[in-house]
């Protein structure tokens, strides 16, 4: 279920990289540990598939059109199409959410705090609290994208679909930001670690291995 091409040592240095310029603003949680964990296991996991999947689903890939009918969404643009686990688009696009936006690391931490805390759902009750319109209209996107794909896998298959995707981005920083859509790339400490813990506290069982 991991992407093949994780390079442990890359993850090792950007890790440390972001963790310098975040200090007290990530949560205690190690996501090259965890990484790292996950590849060592070979425990097997029954999960629903999809015959393809987009490959690379952010907003900028989407494109609404108004007709008679309401609001219809066009997908384009794709990267590599192929067979893969149902939901891995949604944890694209929900993670592409966080970081394509320019929101403020405060605000970013808050929205993570409470998108990904496995002990809360997360309903419509959960942006209430944000008084920035961008982050409220953030965490109803993606409790939107959580209401489809929960029905296709257990929540932990989703969340390491997140994690694994969260983790591409942090050892992508090696490449610098030319052509990434990345608004601000300490973000993406901020959300691989989140999303870390947030896998960690929803694993079970015979955790799905690589």
């Amino acid at each position: 279920m991991l992407w093949p091409a994780h390079d442990e040592q890359n993850l090792k240095d950007q890790w440390q990289s972001v963790q310098q310029r975040l200090s007290g603003m990530l949560p205690a949680a190690d996501p090259v540990a965890l990484y790292i964990d996950l590849r060592k296991r070979d425990a097997k996991v029954r999960l629903r598939e999809r015959p393809v999947v987009h490959g690379d689903l952010h907003m900028s890939n989407v494109a609404l059109d108004s007709t008679p009918k309401g609001h219809e969404a066009y997908i384009f643009d794709p990267g590599v199409i192929r067979r893969s686990t149902a939901g891995r688009d949604l944890a694209v696009l929900e993670v592409s959410v966080l970081l394509h936006h320019h929101i403020d690391l405060d605000t970013l931490k808050t929205i993570c705090l409470l998108i990904y805390d496995a002990a809360k759902p997360l309903d419509a009750s959960a942006a209430a609290s944000l008084a920035d319109p961008l982050a409220r209209n953030v965490v109803e996107f993606i409790r939107g994208l959580r209401d489809g794909v929960n029905t296709w896998n257990r929540p932990e298959v989703y969340a390491l679909l997140v994690f694994d995707f969260a983790l591409i981005q942090l050892g992508g920083l090696m490449f610098g930001s030319s052509g990434n859509k990345v608004a601000d790339t300490r973000a993406i400490g901020i959300v691989t670690a989140f999303a870390a813990q947030w896998y960690r506290s929803q694993e079970g069982g015979a955790a799905p291995g690589t």
